[in-house]
């Protein structure tokens, strides 16, 4: 199960008291003989009925251009016809959703995590009813999604797997082609950030929340827990030493990133302990001096790639290290 993988921590909870007019300027994404992709992450604390994560559409007369929802246990899109996933959304779980349709070969798909679940031909619209995209909701206050969201995007193209998965974890620059919306919820009040200037009007109660996720940096920064008295792990006292690591790339067999370690105060090289990142191996440590201490280090046999998430453990179990 995937965690929300960007590093900002503000979420926004509408927990079916609120939803999100973002107006009628991108009713002609979803018009007549066009293709779109509609993205978003999502948590919900409910899976029963009928939930709107974003939609140009009425529920009471069932018209409208384009839906991502929860139905019937499910994820579900909608062009003319629901298309249902396979995966059955569990409670207070990050899920990505997608749901792309091509105008050229009038296909429409549905996407779980970067993960086709679902894809069925669709006829063409020739035209449609011009009305709002709503988030957590839809036309005429109904529908509203027992959940969370997390960014929710609107392209005016039909995207491909690959391109859906890897602005899973990076958020596209402003003007990026075919980029009709991104609807920031990483800040407050959210906002429109793909430089179109798209409204974000709530109604209703929306509360944001801080929740951690993960610490995002680009080589010149570093976090540090202040004092690590606590963490002193002197002698032969065994010891695990465990984090979980996305790298952008690998570094070369003649460096190494580190990872995690507790180095001296005055900030010299000797590190107590280490986890590091380097060609050829994820996950080695040591303990002493930096590369040369009484232990020494000991190479992981994993070895790291960019982009996917890297476990590294290490554990040390007193005079001699074992993996």
């Amino acid at each position: 199960m995937p965690t929300y993988p960007y590093s900002s921590t503000l979420i926004m909870s509408l927990g079916g008291e609120a939803q999100i007019d973002c107006g009628t300027g991108l009713s002609s994404v979803f018009a007549g003989d066009t293709s779109f992709t509609l993205e978003a992450w999502v948590r919900v604390s409910d899976t029963s009925g009928t939930q709107m994560i974003m939609a140009d559409y009425d529920p009471s007369t069932s018209s409208g251009l384009a839906a991502l929802a929860i139905r019937n246990g499910k994820f579900a899109a909608r062009r003319l016809h629901w298309l249902a996933s396979v995966t059955e959304p569990e409670k207070n779980q990050w899920y990505h959703v997608a749901f792309s349709y091509s105008a050229v070969t009038d296909q429409a798909t549905l996407y779980i995590n970067g993960v086709l679940e679902a894809a069925q031909p669709e006829i063409a619209l020739n035209s449609g009813p011009s009305g709002s995209l709503w988030l957590g909701g839809a036309s005429g206050d109904s529908n509203r999604l027992q959940g969370d969201l997390r960014n929710a995007a609107v392209w005016s193209v039909s995207r491909s797997q690959s391109e859906i998965k890897q602005d899973m974890t990076a958020v596209p620059s402003a003007g990026t082609s075919g980029l009709a919306a991104w609807i920031s919820f990483d800040q407050n009040p959210i906002a429109d950030v793909s430089g179109n200037n798209v409204p974000a009007q709530v109604t209703g109660a929306l509360s944001g929340t801080v929740e951690t996720t993960c610490l995002k940096l680009s080589g010149s920064e570093y976090g540090t827990t202040g004092d690590s008295s606590s963490l002193d792990f002197s002698g032969t006292q065994p010891f695990t030493i465990e984090t979980m690591v996305l790298l952008n790339e690998v570094p070369g067999s003649s460096t190494a990133d580190t990872v995690l370690g507790r180095f001296a105060s005055d900030g010299s090289v000797w590190s107590q302990y280490l986890l590091k990142a380097q060609a050829g191996s994820c996950g080695s440590a040591g303990r002493g001096p930096q590369r040369c201490g009484p232990r020494g280090h000991a190479g992981a046999r994993h070895h790291p790639h960019a982009d996917p998430w890297n476990p590294q453990p290490d554990r040390y179990c007193g005079p001699i290290q074992q993996r």
